[in-house]
């Protein structure tokens, strides 16, 4: 196995060992995936195909066929995200650990989240057309707030971020005018946001730039 980690591996030993040993259908597999985007990566392909190989060489055929069985979902579920979806998840991850959410935006916050996170176009225009509220001023109210934080911690990258996440939805709230009757329409504008967003943006300064290869 190459010495030239893009990370270190004991970050993310506990999301590996959960993906073999405690997801034992493919759905649970994908879920553990997303929300863990850092697995979603050629380098842990790598390390499948040295444990595939080091099962092969102790002739443990059970344990290679695992072994292949766990590469596949994983180089499947790579190849059906694109960049920019990888991106969002580790963005979602990281407005996840936010702590100091007031209770008026609990409940959009997790909305966020939900869209972010989501693993296909099809699945955030569902949520846009569950929770419309995402398309109110409110969702604006709330990134100024993280902002007005980020700003004040001096994290100046996180605020770019969060600039261009609330760009995101300011968009959708212009090109849809709160009508989410027509699924065309939805899947339109939420191209057309992402395509008009700046990504290069979301890995400055961040190890995860290194997940993008």
């Amino acid at each position: 196995m190459k010495n030239n980690y893009p990370f270190a591996l004991q970050d993310v030993e506990p999301a590996l060992e959960e993906f073999l040993f405690n997801a034992p259908t493919p759905d649970e597999g994908i879920t553990v995936l997303l929300k863990n985007p850092h697995l979603i990566t050629s380098f842990i392909e790598e390390i499948f195909d040295d444990l595939i190989q080091d099962a092969d060489h102790d002739g443990d055929n059970l344990l290679k066929d695992f072994y292949r069985s766990r590469r596949q979902l994983l180089h499947t579920v790579r190849l059906n995200l694109s960049n920019n979806d990888i991106i969002l998840l580790h963005t979602a991850k990281q407005l996840a650990k936010q702590v100091l959410i007031e209770n008026d935006f609990k409940e959009i916050f997790s909305n966020i989240l939900k869209w972010l996170q989501a693993p296909t176009l099809e699945t955030r225009v569902q949520i846009l057309q569950k929770t419309p509220e995402l398309l109110t001023d409110k969702t604006e109210a709330f990134f100024m707030l993280l902002i007005e934080r980020a700003n004040t911690s001096g994290e100046l990258i996180s605020v770019k971020i969060l600039r261009s996440i609330n760009q995101i939805f300011r968009m959708l709230r212009l090109d849809l005018n709160h009508k989410t009757d027509n699924i065309e329409d939805i899947k339109k504008a939420i191209k057309l946001s992402l395509d008009k967003t700046d990504f290069s943006i979301f890995t400055e300064g961040y190890q995860f730039v290194y997940f993008l290869a």
